[in-house]
């Protein structure tokens, strides 16, 4: 059977200004974040339940936090401490991210959603790039759409 795999390469980054209407891209991305959801689960079993096992109901979804790695460029205005992520991560503001697939997936995909940047972690290693992973908490549920 053929693999239909899909390569990740070319996926678009964004993060609004203040307003949170004017968007720019993050340059540099090594890798792109997506929400993580997953439920809570919530015991509803009672004397009257069936057997002996518990009954589950699935409760709030926990968006937990998300990582993703940039090659760091200090004087971008991406990722600068007066207008990037480092200047959001110590405001602690909050911003609207968009994420969108690379264009050979049809149709393409963006993922927006609310959230903050928790951690900022640059790294400046003797015989490499300098880098930052960079953890980004979402809040509320993201929106899904064709672009």
């Amino acid at each position: 059977m053929t693999a239909s795999a899909l390569l990740a390469k070319g996926c678009v980054m964004q993060m609004s200004d203040a307003t949170l209407t004017a968007f720019s891209a993050i340059s540099e991305l090594r890798s792109a974040p997506f929400p993580q959801s997953q439920a809570d689960r919530l015991d509803v079993t009672t004397h009257d339940s069936p057997g002996y096992d518990r009954q589950f109901k699935s409760g709030l979804n926990d968006l937990s936090a998300v990582t993703f790695d940039i090659n760091w460029l200090p004087a971008s205005a991406a990722h600068d401490h007066t207008t990037g992520l480092l200047s959001v991560q110590r405001s602690k503001a909050t911003r609207v991210f968009k994420v969108t697939l690379p264009t050979t997936i049809s149709p393409p995909q963006v993922w927006t959603f609310s959230g903050e940047i928790t951690q900022f972690n640059p790294t400046a290693p003797v015989d490499g790039i300098l880098q930052a992973s960079v953890q980004l908490q979402p809040s509320g549920q993201p929106a899904i759409a064709s672009s």
